[in-house]
């Protein structure tokens, strides 16, 4: 007998750790791309889904009445007519394929029983990247549409922390539109969450990591992404960076780290460093957006922190924190060890750093403009380098005088 409890019952024992294994792609109420083997038969009131596998969609029959189901082949159909070039190849490829678009692909969202008609996955994606997809090209302006296009799509973007992290991981989706992200946060949303994030009242009290992959996937459910609902920490974090095989879980090439754990952000420049992965940090100070990114790629070498803080002070101001976690002044000390000190540039901010007058409410504020300038910021320079763009190791940008400067070295 082995060490699970079987007795030469090797497929027992493969069907005992399938069951241990976590698949983050597949985290629950994620869409359900039909196959070959699902059927949907419609009717005046709705329609009739027979999947091929119970396990897949936890029922051997779904009904779906009309209401709940939705076309999108129809607008996706005349937003290619409308943008495509005539006589390009895009238009001709688009000409030739049109009754497969036509009869479309259906995606089952089993959270509100939804069933929704898409363009082929080719074809849905270009339409959503056809608006934006040439002002983001290499420094060169050597590399063709297409080859552009395959670097972003074969690229995992990887975002710890969904509260600024839901405006970068939108912006991303929306300017890069990766084939795959992985998306982390233990957290659940809550009201104070809505000046800087979009949250309709139906999300309230759910997981920040889910909420974003479901919003993202409410119009590309082709997309693949890894939903990390109990955030990041030691026993799943090489599974984050590094991926999981057994779990088809790819390796992460660029990380975003918006975590509030000074354990947990260290632990992650840690091996990303290790591994070679470039890791980029956005902080919304006041009406101060700022960027820091290590790119522990070119140079595994680097400090964990940006523009100078060596790893031994960033660890003894982490540990003095930890050591009195009440204490409000060596927390700022911490994060500022690792943002620098431009608060000083949002005067308000700056006033409450200070303690200039008394507090009036508790917590880090934060603006929701600048959250989303943020966002904005990571998603260009994330595309930026992918794209092999040299780029400094800090980058601000201030709202009130509309200034905008870089610190460090260029890497």
């Amino acid at each position: 007998m082995d060490k699970l409890g079987y007795r030469n019952d090797s497929k027992a024992k493969a069907k005992f750790v399938k069951l241990m294994i976590k698949y983050y792609a597949d985290y629950g109420t994620n869409p359900k791309i039909l196959g070959r083997g699902d059927r949907v038969k419609r009717k005046d009131e709705g329609a009739t889904l027979f999947p091929s596998s119970k396990l897949k969609f936890g029922s051997r029959q779904i009904f779906i009445p009309e209401k709940n189901i939705f076309d999108l082949v129809t607008p996706t159909y005349f937003s290619l007519l409308e943008n495509l070039v005539p006589g390009s190849d895009l238009m001709d490829k688009f000409l030739r394929e049109r009754t497969k678009i036509e009869r479309g692909v259906w995606v089952y969202y089993p959270k509100n029983n939804d069933l929704v008609k898409f363009a082929p996955e080719y074809w849905h994606r270009t339409a959503l990247v056809m608006r934006n997809s040439t002002l983001l090209r290499d420094q060169q302006m050597k590399l063709s549409w297409l080859e552009i296009r395959k670097k972003f799509e074969s690229t995992v973007i990887s975002i710890a922390g969904c509260s600024v992290g839901s405006n970068i991981a939108y912006a991303i989706a929306g300017d890069i539109r990766p084939k795959h992200m992985k998306i982390a946060d233990y957290k659940q949303y809550n009201i104070s969450n809505a000046n800087r994030a979009r949250i309709h009242y139906s999300e309230f009290g759910e997981n920040k990591a889910r909420v974003v992959a479901e919003n993202i996937h409410s119009n590309d459910p082709f997309m693949g992404i890894s939903v990390f609902d109990e955030g990041i920490n030691k026993n799943n974090v090489h599974d984050f960076i590094m991926g999981n095989k057994r779990a088809k879980d790819p390796p992460s090439d660029v990380i975003i780290e918006e975590v509030d754990d000074p354990d947990v952000k260290i632990l992650i420049r840690e091996i990303a460093r290790e591994n070679r992965i470039p890791v980029i940090m956005g902080t919304d100070i006041g009406s101060v957006a700022q960027i820091d990114l290590s790119v522990f790629h070119k140079n595994e070498n680097l400090p964990l922190t940006t523009c100078g803080m060596s790893d031994m002070d960033l660890y003894q101001k982490r540990d003095l924190w930890k050591a009195d976690l009440a204490s409000r002044d060596k927390f700022l000390d911490f994060a500022f060890a690792l943002v620098g000190k431009n608060y000083e540039m949002s005067p308000e901010f700056a006033n409450i750093v200070n303690k200039s007058e008394p507090d009036l409410f508790a917590g880090t504020p934060q603006l929701g403009s600048t959250a989303m300038i943020v966002g904005g910021l990571v998603a260009e320079i994330t595309a930026r380098l992918i794209l092999g763009f040299a780029l400094p190791e800090r980058m601000i940008f201030n709202k009130i005088t509309g200034e905008g400067w870089a610190e460090g070295k260029i890497l």
